[in-house]
């Protein structure tokens, strides 16, 4: 497969996803479907840093596409949520590629792993679309991209893992693994300063307890990741980055009509 093929098939996904999000919440097959997206777009941007001849422009240009997308993807989700707020997956992936971009200069393995823990807690503070996950997802695709067998055992451990721990995190926040509450809140308070304190709020989306069960499922991109040839393929580079954001917008104006 080329990188183009790949492209289509993660956006594609992402489509099917969207669609379920937009009109059938509680339908999971769109969402499974949905699945193979971000795994997809997360090894686009590891073999695109390694590729890449400007990865400062990579980012740049990453990250406004980010900014344009996010007025959007806070509408469509705010069709099921109206206290929905988190940062859309291009952070996600931008925060990635800035931890390539740094663990590239970086020559010692301390340094880099200090990278990687920092900019996974800046995702999930910032609450970015698959947040601390997202980020290992992508720097294990890049750290494994010449060995599909390492890659393999990294993601299956990343996604198995963040299950897992999901699970266990919600229990501990709300005492059940399925809660009647459309989100969580975090607070964290000074001791020395009671006024000051850090709220942190996650949104839960229809059916969440099953979206974290059905999350592993996007381990079956790696069959189209291991078919990958090292071939780009046709070339059409802005219409994949323009692509994110007016399809949330067509969806969210469609969404009006209908309802």
């Amino acid at each position: 497969m080329t990188t183009f093929q790949i492209k289509l098939i993660a956006i594609t996904s992402m489509v099917i996803d969207h669609v379920g999000l937009c009109f059938f919440p509680h339908i999971l097959l769109f969402r499974i479907v949905g699945r193979l997206a971000f795994p997809l777009f997360a090894w686009l941007i590891a073999n695109g840093a390694y590729y890449s001849k400007n990865r400062k422009i990579y980012l740049t240009r990453l990250f406004l596409f980010a900014l344009v997308a996010q007025i959007p993807f806070i509408l469509i989700n705010r069709l099921n949520n109206p206290s929905f707020w988190q940062l859309n997956v291009l952070f996600t992936l931008s925060l990635g590629l800035l931890a390539i971009v740094l663990i590239r200069k970086s020559e010692n393995a301390l340094v880099s792993l200090l990278i990687v823990i920092i900019i996974t807690g800046i995702a999930f503070v910032l609450n970015t679309d698959y947040g601390a996950m997202g980020i290992l997802v992508i720097v294990s695709f890049y750290l494994s991209l010449k060995n599909i067998k390492k890659m393999i055992v990294l993601q299956i451990c990343i996604f198995i893992l963040f299950s897992i721990a999901a699970i266990l995190f919600l229990i501990a926040m709300t005492g059940t693994v399925n809660p009647a509450i459309p989100g969580i809140s975090l607070n964290l308070c000074s001791r020395g300063h009671p006024g000051t304190c850090f709220k942190l709020s996650v949104a839960l989306p229809p059916n969440f307890i099953a979206l974290i069960l059905i999350e592993p499922l996007g381990l079956f991109s790696l069959f189209f990741i291991a078919a990958y040839r090292n071939q780009e393929g046709r070339k059409m580079k802005y219409f994949f980055y323009w692509f994110y954001p007016i399809h949330l917008a067509v969806l969210y104006f469609i969404t009006l009509f209908v309802y």
